[in-house]
């Protein structure tokens, strides 16, 4: 009987009436969404009192889902200023609406309570998103959630608890209303990296500026009053001044295959003070940069350049542009021909290659300095013509002397008030003529030529062919100077051209050096540096008439054995 009268008890209490408080509760669970997800900028007016987000990119609304795609280009995401906790950080805004329309109808943000992953949805204040994170009104009247993620470089699938709890009054009673939304986010990063690579300038060439690299930094002088050509320039100020800039890869080679350079960007994302105006495919490993003089100098001074492939991309370190105005140009400190003396043939012809003695680089007409060769005073005009261009012809045999004279372009004043030009003069170079068809022990023509590795480019432009003849195709051409390494064949030179097997004609090319034994130092004092360029630092120092040993030659350099290790010096100071 007691354990009836138990059992009945217990059962009476099963269907007591429930107190207020849990009758006034619900719980909506297993629903579907409508859900978008956007990255965003913030734009400002120009007072700075209003501010709106501008769409990056969107998935756009979708109806009744609980997972949602996003692709999106990482790199070209811009960052947020999102406050203590998301400094920097790249995201995007998750919106969710749908919810039941009970909790829809409360319009005060302070009875509704949310939570995204268990943690309550509040934005740092600081962000800049912040005003557009939490309860609102999303869509066409419609309230609901938003809420952000972070877009990184890896995709990835991610899955958030999104809950609301409002608070509504029905029938005078008070009730809460939970509503648990469940959503799976495949974010994609649909951004192609390539593997990264290093890039170097090697030299830089300027119209109407003076345009150098000195380390890391690159100077753009502009020319003073000074000039000849000042005037001219005035006029013309507003049109940019042309650099072009020739790259290779970290081993000063040239960069293989179709390259393009980008635009050059500042530190602070600015279009740097050297830009494209035009397309930026490589020719020849060279692109063409535009410079004009600004006062956003401070904006634009930090720059990284790059060019890519279909396999890589190249950047340069960080550099730093400086532009300076009224500078007299680049004084190249004196002059001196590539090489001493040369035999030619009759009927032969060759451009003679005259370096600066400042950075033993070839000096070149134009800009705001004349280059000009001439035969020497006392020499035979029969046995040697010169031409305005500078290209000299064997007429006939005998001996004759060549001279070059650079004026600077650069205006002085002498003790009695006259006026001139400063200008360098070289030391005569010789050459000999001897009859066409001489024999090897008379002169060397060039299918007498040894067969050496390094030569100079002699004439202003050099055909680069597919094979040695005229009839082959044309893959590029070189400048005069242009130092290549190279096997002499029947008067062919054959080397490697932006990664494949080209032919260059000797009669336009000279030798340096031989087989490479017995160079020795022909400047005062020659900076031995840790690689191929002026960038790289200074090793050690070798003194005139010193004796090197080649380890192998690049553009411009040689590689040598120095202190039990290696290091690189100019070609231009080795003889």
């Amino acid at each position: 009987m007691k354990t009836w009268v138990a059992f009945l008890a217990c059962f009476a209490i099963l269907f007591l009436p429930l107190p207020a408080e849990a009758a006034a509760r619900a719980s909506v669970t297993g629903k579907a969404y409508n859900v978008e997800v956007r990255s965003v900028d913030v734009v400002y007016s120009l007072d700075g009192t209003f501010r709106a987000l501008e769409t990056v990119r969107t998935t756009g609304r979708q109806e009744n889902v609980n997972e949602v795609r996003f692709a999106y280009d990482f790199e070209q995401e811009q960052p947020e200023a999102a406050g203590r906790f998301l400094e920097d950080q790249k995201v995007a805004l998750v919106r969710v609406d749908g919810f039941d329309p009970r909790i829809g109808a409360i319009a005060e943000a302070e009875r509704v309570a949310v939570t995204v992953d268990g943690q309550e949805l509040q934005a740092d204040r600081a962000a800049d998103f912040a005003d557009y994170v939490g309860w609102h009104n999303v869509h066409s009247g419609s309230y609901g959630v938003v809420f952000p993620i972070f877009l990184g470089k890896e995709s990835r699938q991610e899955t958030h608890v999104v809950q609301v709890t409002a608070l509504l009054t029905q029938d005078g009673v008070e009730r809460e209303i939970t509503e648990t939304a469940v959503l799976t986010l495949a974010l994609e990063n649909e951004h192609v990296y390539k593997e990264e690579r290093a890039l170097r300038i090697l030299n830089m060439a300027g119209t109407h500026v003076d345009a150098y690299c000195v380390g890391d930094r690159i100077y753009l002088d502009y020319p003073s009053q000074d000039y000849y050509n000042y005037q001219e320039w005035v006029l013309n100020r507003e049109a940019p001044a042309e650099v072009e800039i020739a790259f290779a890869d970290a081993a000063g080679q040239a960069i293989p295959g179709v390259a393009w350079a980008a635009q050059a960007r500042s530190e602070a994302g600015e279009t740097a003070a050297l830009f494209l105006e035009a397309e930026g495919k490589l020719e020849d490993g060279k692109a063409v940069f535009c410079a004009k003089p600004d006062s956003r100098l401070a904006e634009r001074q930090k720059v990284v350049f790059t060019v890519e492939t279909a396999e890589a991309v190249y950047r340069t370190p960080e550099m730093t542009i400086v532009e300076r105005e009224d500078i007299p140009g680049r004084d190249p400190k004196g002059l001196y021909f590539a090489q001493s003396e040369i035999t030619l043939a009759v009927g032969q012809c060759f451009d003679p290659v005259v370096l600066a003695v400042a950075d033993g680089l070839p000096v070149r007409d134009g800009g705001v300095g004349e280059l000009q060769i001439a035969l020497g005073e006392g020499s035979d005009r029969t046995v040697l013509e010169v031409t305005e261009e500078g290209r000299v012809y064997a007429s006939r045999p005998g001996a004759a002397y060549i001279t070059a004279t650079y004026e600077t372009g650069r205006v002085t004043q002498d003790s009695v008030g006259n006026m001139h030009r400063d200008s360098y003069g070289a030391p005569s170079m010789k050459i000999t003529v001897v009859p066409a068809g001489a024999a090897p022990d008379e002169a060397a023509p060039a299918d007498a030529q040894p067969a050496g590795r390094a030569w100079y480019v002699a004439c202003r432009t050099l055909n680069v062919r597919m094979g040695p003849g005229t009839s082959y195709a044309k893959l590029g051409t070189l400048s005069r100077g242009t130092l290549i390494s190279g096997e002499y064949e029947n008067g062919w030179v054959k080397f490697t051209y932006n990664g494949q097997t080209a032919y260059s004609s000797a009669d336009y090319l000279m030798q340096v050096g031989g087989d490479l034994s017995g160079l020795h130092v022909t400047c005062r004092t020659l900076n031995v540096r840790a690689g191929a360029g002026t960038n790289f630092d200074i090793l050690g120092t070798l003194s005139r008439g010193t004796e090197i040993a080649v380890r192998d030659v690049l553009p411009g350099w040689y590689e040598i054995d120095f202190l039990s290790g290696i290091g690189y010096v100019s070609s231009a100071y080795i003889g």
